[in-house]
């Protein structure tokens, strides 16, 4: 996989385009007062840029790279066009690996919260946070929900 491959992404383009406007102001203002130049500075602008414009990088660069991980079609030196087979034969967005490594991250967060939850007195909120969290645990690991859910 090229470099051209990756830029020739428009997601890639724009997340780089927020790291340079978004953070190297703050970065450059950073490295100038740790070498001394503006000792007492407090840049807020560049801090509140590099706030709006971080998350929204990081999503655009981690969507642009699984966009150009899954256009490109193994044997063939083209970026962006895919035969019309590769998508027919993909599975859907429930089975992708993605998908359940965050269904997991997210369901363990629900399992700490409603358990953390419920050992300090709180009501349902807690009960249907943990019950949740379980339940998104279990797809993760085996794919599918669980039988006892579907009543």
């Amino acid at each position: 996989m090229k470099m051209k491959d990756y830029f020739g992404n428009l997601w890639i383009r724009v997340g780089f385009a927020l790291v340079v406007f978004g953070w190297a102001p703050l970065l450059a203002i950073t490295l100038l007062v740790a070498i001394g130049f503006w000792p007492h500075l407090n840049p807020i602008v560049p801090r509140l840029l590099y706030f709006f414009t971080g998350w929204p990088a990081v999503f655009c660069l981690v969507i642009g790279f699984f966009q150009v991980k899954r256009d490109r079609v193994p044997g063939t030196a083209q970026v962006g066009a895919v035969p019309a087979q590769a998508h027919e034969d993909s599975p859907p967005w429930r089975e992708h690996p993605a998908a359940r490594v965050v269904l997991g991250l997210v369901g363990m967060g629900l399992v700490v919260y409603g358990t953390n939850a419920m050992l300090h007195g709180e009501g349902r909120g807690a009960a249907v946070a943990l019950a949740v969290g379980v339940v998104a645990v279990y797809w993760a690991f085996v794919g599918r929900l669980p039988f006892w859910f579907w009543r």
